[in-house]
């Protein structure tokens, strides 16, 4: 039996938790699945002080974002651990926290296609102003894997 591999893209909103439900509802009791929860975040630029008090300052903002990514990457640890309670065993979920290299969408469809993933679990947010760019990420994924991956966007 082949190895169903299920990529959970995650953007920290208050759906995210439909799709780890969905995930474990429809794949906790298969042991050939492998889920990876996936956050490309915007990398924090690196910048030279020189003993400027200006740029002094920027750097304590840089450090506080560094800090606020470090919490979103522990955010993606405790959504494991959701998958892992839910009936998965540990090994069976991963996770990727990467930098954002392109686009979002674009992002997500290079992941599927280099890691070979069959299936894509994606949610929208209840905010209407976000709604349409969330939107647009999750047409663009379907929209780039037609027949390459099965792709699920849960409201």
């Amino acid at each position: 039996m082949t190895t169903r591999r299920i990529l959970v893209p995650s953007n920290f909103m208050t759906n995210d938790d439909k799709s780890l439900l969905f995930v474990i509802q429809k794949y906790s009791h298969n042991k050939n699945v492998r889920v990876t929860l996936f956050h490309a975040y915007t990398p924090v630029p690196k910048i030279e002080v020189r003993n400027n008090p200006i740029m002094e300052k920027m750097s304590g903002n840089l450090s506080y974002l560094k800090q606020f990514q470090k919490a979103k990457e522990e955010e993606l640890q405790k959504a494991k651990d959701k998958l892992v309670k839910g009936g998965f065993a540990g090994s069976q979920v991963d996770y990727i926290f990467t930098p954002l290299k392109n686009d979002i969408a674009i992002d997500i469809i290079k992941l599927v296609q280099e890691k070979k993933f069959n299936v894509v679990v994606m949610n929208r947010n209840p905010n209407k102003i976000a709604k349409f760019f969330i939107r647009s990420v999750s047409k663009k994924v379907s929209d780039g894997l037609k027949g390459a991956a099965d792709v699920y966007v849960l409201n």
